[in-house]
């Protein structure tokens, strides 16, 4: 018997009955206290160690799966490390994808992959090598989800790694090779964001996200994709404070690019810029990808990107 599990930081499963959901295949999400002292049984103590043993049972939800013999044929090798690598960038593509509901800082914990078997135990561990924040660096605000909202989310999930899949732009791909989806760079820089520690560099690869989706050239870049973003959501949010909030963004990214330093006035607004920056880009993001026709606009070729924008400035 092989077993998958590894803790969760920063969620927490609302409602008053127990939840578990597979949340991609052969892999689940449970805060049933029941499944969690049945995978976390005290005999994995001499190979955890008491101390993390503790901050598992603790945790308010595990990721977990009971892999049979067949289960383990999907990965193609029987390193443990190299299983453990792709069962964590399964999951790095559902924290990825999440942002797309809510700003968050979930986390996954370390993973252990254990197998009990006649002839011994085999144990093994990985961890992904970064920590998530909130657009404003919170990194312990709880990410609370109901029932609903899980299954939402796991269904949001699915159909955007299937989009990713059929574009040959997943998460494994190198996202700089030609024909890698605009969304899917976009998301990446997402990411990158969350993974910052420092604010402006935070909004900086917010600014690189837009600019993935939004931009086809660099000519007067500031003022085009503000316009550009602000026209785009403009049944959504006022034009003008699109277009304000988005220069404000720019004007931080272009100061720590060339090495600048920023006003008293932009360091005490940098939190509300970032946050507002992050609304912005999830709303433009969401509409993009929940609906086919742009989707197809937005990852074809710069030409049809620029004929869509100059109708809808000059309509």
């Amino acid at each position: 018997m092989t077993f998958f599990f590894a803790g969760t930081l920063n969620l927490y499963l609302l409602g008053d009955k127990s939840q578990d959901i597979e949340i991609v295949p052969g892999l689940r999400l449970t805060n049933d206290k029941r499944i969690i002292d049945r995978v976390l049984s005290e005999k994995i103590i001499p190979l955890v160690g008491y101390l993390e043993y503790n901050n598992l049972i603790n945790c308010k939800a595990i990721l977990y799966y009971n892999y049979t013999d067949d289960d383990l044929k999907v990965f193609n090798t029987e390193n443990k490390i190299e299983i453990l690598f792709v069962i964590l960038n399964w999951i790095d593509d559902f924290l990825k994808n999440s942002w797309l509901f809510k700003d968050n800082c979930m986390m996954a914990d370390i993973g252990y992959l254990i197998t009990f078997n006649d002839s011994g135990t085999e144990a093994s561990s990985l961890r992904l090598n970064y920590k998530l924040s909130t657009s404003e660096n919170d990194e312990k605000e709880d990410f609370c989800l109901s029932e609903d909202d899980l299954r939402k989310l796991v269904d949001d999930h699915d159909k955007i790694e299937k989009y990713l899949f059929e574009k040959q732009s997943s998460s494994m791909r190198f996202m700089m090779e030609k024909g890698y989806s605009r969304i899917a760079r976009s998301l990446i820089f997402v990411k990158q964001a969350r993974e910052a520690r420092n604010l402006a560099y935070k909004i900086s690869n917010y600014c690189s996200a837009f600019e993935t989706i939004f931009s086809t050239d660099s000519s007067e870049l500031t003022y085009k994709l503000s316009e550009r973003v602000s026209f785009f959501l403009k049944d959504e949010r006022s034009k003008i404070e699109t277009f304000k909030a988005l220069k404000s963004a720019y004007s931080i990214r272009s100061k720590l690019t060339h090495g600048d330093v920023l006003s008293p006035k932009q360091i005490n607004d940098i939190y509300d810029i970032a946050k507002v920056t992050d609304e912005i880009l999830r709303l433009a993001l969401n509409k993009i990808i929940w609906d086919d026709k742009l989707s197809s606009i937005f990852d074809s070729k710069n030409e049809e990107v620029d004929r869509y924008f100059e109708e809808l400035i000059f309509e």
